[in-house]
């Protein structure tokens, strides 16, 4: 122990050293014992004054352990930099060489463990007994709006049709591969594909079709028939969109051609194709299938070259959708260098100065590089791990290129506020204890927001946010690691007067040694800092307060309604590119194709189809749908049990068992077709399984609210069915695919909010867990709230409808919106001065110009998706334009007038420029000249505001 002077308490070694706080750079020197007196009052902490002690207790560890990794990184640059750089790219190799898994399918947008997705696991599956559906091709011949059998265009139009046909007879493997469709012509008994269509009406036959039609007489006549060669009825719906036809009688009334007439009109015709969907040959079938498009595409643009033709086609095949969203997926990838160029242009224009040693553009593009390496590392990562990789995950490159900038500025902002006389190494620690929390407390929120994806059902939004927010983590991690290595490479140069971009050549102009001296004294503030100054000067008048106060009232007042106009909608060509031969085919299908309804299945299972109880119950089943007012017609096209009935009832064999009679009419040839339809034991010969068809063809598919109402009342009459009752697993129920996307309307809004309420609130948890004032997380929160429903006004206004786009950008929002409101508030709360209006200005001076250059990065990052070619980017682009327009507006505007005038006065932790030194024996401190003075009013010295910790 070292004696005291003048009989003080003596002192130990471990009090010897202690950190002080400078808060003005002149000084007092004062008498002060390290030991208060026993008899000197012991003040009683307030609430306030307790939890922010608490916090910054539970804080102490944190900002300890990330001075360390900073101080080694800075200690060791270049092999920080050179490991960063190998194992992210060694991890994005490893990745793409192991687990590497691309989705591109609507199975993505599909909300797990819902009955929907449970009743089509069990239909594909092997239990159900049911023929794997085949994989559709639908072939669409029509005039553009005009009449296909008008202006002495009849045969012609069948003649298109055949053609179309021999295209697709004549590709390679057509014949091999319907080999294996379980599908024998009623007619021929040939073993074939099933193709559905005017075509019928000749057996598919082309030679059949030549022979019997030479003329429009001809041609009419036989589109006039009403039954098909097998005996089966037209199904004029399916065949001829719009299909109108003129009664014999009754003043030649126009009626549908199914109540009979001559065929008059029609828009289109409509083929589809059954190719086998068994998985055997569902490699055969994609290379069938991608010939295909290609002849068709071709025969397309040849007809659209032949004068005087007005016929047109248009085509879907099964692989269709996965192709074009993997080729709008495949097209959007050279947009990710044109952000790297112009991040890199940007930062490095931000980071040059007009002296050639003390410009930094090199630590501007070096800046682009921590994100580009912070990407490849995340994403190779959950490569190996084997997220997989959907059509909207390259959205987050874009975003995470301006987002994970923001921390680069205010890194270098705050090294460039340091001392420069002071060693680097000692610079970066100063750096971290400025802003090492709020960049930490910024990326813990944006990551946490992200992370709640993971709680959707729905795979897309799961897997987006499980490559988002490890991005945010490592991308935090690469800043305070590989950034900092760069910056403190960057030092030495200027340390050894090397240029900027010609580092190897030293300055040796006249009086450059004169300026590193200059610029050592007086480092001075930059252009941006003293420009966000005047600013905020302006801004905190009292008039113009005023001013934005009212404005932004207003602005709220018209986003909140503009908020309440929001309506679902989602058009599946949004995630198509923009040249998409499929828009044709959707133009055509829902404008000239009259049965364009959603077909849904009806199906029977586990029930005793023998008892005439069940047929009943069927039947009763099967009306209530029918009376739903979204569905169309009877399905009297391919019920079996309407057919079967009434064989039983013309043949007189209502005497023999169930199963007899059922064996004699699926034996019959018109009634072959139903082998696929029902399902029965090999051993017994009793049926399992049945299953009939439903059209939702009074159904408008751009209303959600329509569309969640149909997949809601069908699963009620199905609910209050009988023979479900007290079922885990239905026996009756109906299924279609196109449920899967319905479900998505139906779950996305719930989710939404959902994940709006626990962003927000994950958001404000963490600020009140990490900001050491309980009152930033109130106004953290209502700032979010404020923020979040002008910014979907925005969106509104821009035309903008809740979908599954608006929806993931939303999710994503939550988690980037936060940063202009956490930097200032958690900026503020540093700041020690003499009153509210004092710390806002300083607050804004500081973090202002950083915060204003990373929103700008941001709407730079996401610029390009502009120039998408799905429309799935370009609403990302018109959402993220409107957050970091509006982000900035609520961070450097609003938020500054409310903290001048409401903020909390208090300190939440020292003022970020220490420096350690030992303490005399003598114990004379210098005091920052403030605190002498704060002594002297109130009668009492606080050390706790000077002294941070004792070193040991």
């Amino acid at each position: 122990m070292e004696p005291s002077k003048e009989g003080a308490p003596p002192i130990s070694p471990e009090e010897n050293k202690i950190e002080l706080r400078v808060e003005k750079a002149t000084t007092q020197v004062v008498d002060v014992g390290i030991h208060l007196p026993a008899e000197a009052p012991t003040k009683r902490l307030t609430f306030s004054e307790q939890w922010t002690r608490t916090i910054n207790s539970f804080m102490k560890p944190i900002r300890r352990a990330l001075i360390v990794l900073t101080r080694h990184a800075a200690n060791h640059p270049k092999s920080y930099v050179t490991a960063i750089i190998v194992v992210s790219i060694g991890l994005m190799l490893v990745g793409l060489a192991t687990n590497f898994e691309v989705i591109a399918d609507g199975d993505v947008w599909t909300p797990q463990d819902t009955r929907s997705v449970q009743h089509g696991d069990w239909i594909d599956s092997d239990d159900s007994g049911f023929p794997k559906d085949p994989r559709m091709l639908m072939l669409i011949v029509h005039r553009n709006g005009l009449n296909i059998v008008g202006d002495d265009l009849a045969q012609e139009g069948l003649t298109r049709v055949f053609q179309v046909l021999d295209t697709l007879r004549t590709t390679p493997d057509y014949h091999e591969l319907c080999a294996h469709r379980d599908y024998v012509h009623p007619v021929t008994g040939e073993v074939t594909c099933d193709i559905a269509g005017v075509s019928a009406l000749w057996n598919d036959n082309t030679t059949l079709f030549h022979e019997t039609v030479t003329s429009n007489e001809d041609a009419i006549e036989f589109l006039s028939t009403k039954t098909l060669p097998s005996g089966r009825s037209v199904n004029y719906d399916q065949f001829i969109g719009y299909n109108e036809c003129r009664e014999e009688g009754n003043g030649g009334k126009l009626v549908h051609c199914t109540d009979g007439g001559t065929l008059t009109s029609g828009l289109s015709y409509i083929t589809i194709v059954g190719l086998p969907g068994e998985d055997q040959v569902e490699d055969q079938a994609m290379d069938f299938e991608e010939n295909l498009i290609n002849n068709l595409k071709e025969m397309r643009d040849q007809w659209a070259t032949t004068e005087d033709n007005d016929f047109q086609l248009e085509f879907l095949a099964y692989r269709s959708f996965d192709d074009e969203m993997m080729r709008s997926l495949s097209a959007d990838f050279p947009l990710l260098p044109v952000v790297f160029v112009l991040m890199s242009v940007l930062c490095c224009l931000i980071f040059t100065r007009r002296d050639p040693v003390f410009s930094r553009a090199w630590l501007g593009f070096g800046a682009v590089v921590t994100v580009l390496m912070a990407i490849t590392a995340s994403f190779g990562l959950l490569f190996c791990i084997g997220v997989p990789f959907t059509n909207l995950t390259p959205i987050l490159p874009f975003i995470m290129f301006g987002v994970g900038l923001d921390n680069a500025f205010i890194i270098s902002g705050a090294f460039t506020r340091t001392d420069h006389m002071k060693p680097t190494v000692n610079r970066i620690e100063e750096t971290i204890i400025d802003v090492g929390g709020t960049i930490m407390l910024t990326t813990l929120t944006a990551a946490a927001a992200f992370a709640l994806g993971i709680l959707s059902s729905i795979p897309a939004v799961r897997y987006l946010v499980m490559y988002a927010f490890p991005t945010i983590l490592i991308g935090w991690l690469y800043q305070v690691t590989f950034f900092i290595s760069l910056i403190v490479i960057d030092e030495q140069r200027i340390k050894d007067n090397r240029r900027d971009c010609c580092f190897c050549c030293s300055d040796q102009s006249p009086g450059s040694q004169r300026l590193h001296l200059e610029r050592d004294r007086n480092p001075g503030k930059h252009f941006a800092d003293r420009a966000m100054a005047a600013y905020t000067n302006v801004l905190l008048r009292p008039k113009v307060k005023i001013a934005v106060l009212v404005a932004f009232a207003g602005l709220f007042g018209v986003m909140t309604w503009s908020t309440t106009q929001l309506k679902q909608y989602f058009d599946f060509t949004e995630i198509l590119p923009k040249d998409s031969y499929i828009l044709g085919w959707w133009d055509a299908l829902k404008d000239l194709g009259e049965n364009n309804g959603v077909t849904a299945g009806i199906y029977f299972r586990d029930v005793d189809f023998s008892l005439n109880t069940t047929r009943q119950e069927m039947y009763g089943f099967v009306q209530e749908l029918v009376d739903m007012p979204y569905a169309g017609r009877y399905p009297t096209y391919n019920f079996w049990l309407l057919d079967f009935d009434q064989y039983v009832a013309e043949t007189n064999i209502s005497g023999l068992p169930f199963n007899d009679q059922l064996a004699q009419f699926l034996s019959v040839g018109k009634y072959k077709a139903y082998d696929q339809h029902v399902v029965l034991d090999p051993a017994t010969g009793d049926m399992l399984a049945s299953r009939t068809s439903l059209a939702f063809d009074n159904h408008d598919y751009s209303d959600v609210k329509e569309t969640v109402d149909a997949l809601e009342m069908q699963e009620e009459i199905s609910a209050n069915q009988t023979v479900n009752q007290g079922r885990k697993d239905w026996a009756f129920f109906t299924w279609a695919e196109d449920y899967y996307i319905w479900e998505f309307y139906r779950v996305s809004p719930k989710e939404l909010i959902l994940t709006t309420l626990l962003g927000t609130a994950s958001v404000s948890f963490l600020a009140l867990l990490f900001i050491p004032h309980w009152s930033a997380a109130p106004l953290v929160f209502s700032m979010l709230v404020v923020l979040y429903i002008d910014l979907m006004g925005f969106i509104q206004l821009c035309g903008v409808s809740v979908g599954p786009v608006m929806y993931i950008s939303m999710v994503m929002s939550i988690g980037l919106m936060v940063d202009y409101v956490m930097h200032v508030t958690y900026r503020y709360m540093e700041i020690d001065a003499i009153d509210r209006q004092e710390k806002t200005k300083q607050a804004m001076e500081t973090i202002g110009a950083s915060v204003m250059v990373g929103g700008l990065t941001t709407w730079l990052g996401v610029l390009p998706l502009g120039w998408s070619s799905s429309e799935i980017f370009f609403t990302v682009f018109v959402v993220f334009f409107g957050l970091v327009l509006f982000g900035l507006l609520h961070g450097l505007v609003l938020l500054p007038v409310i903290l001048s005038l409401i903020g909390p006065q208090v300190v939440i932790q020292d003022s970020r420029h220490h420096f350690s030194a030992p303490v005399a024996s003598s114990s004379r401190i210098a005091l920052p000249e403030d605190t002498h003075n704060s002594e002297e009013k109130s009668g009492s010295f606080d050390l706790l505001h000077v002294v941070t910790e004792v070193e040991v």
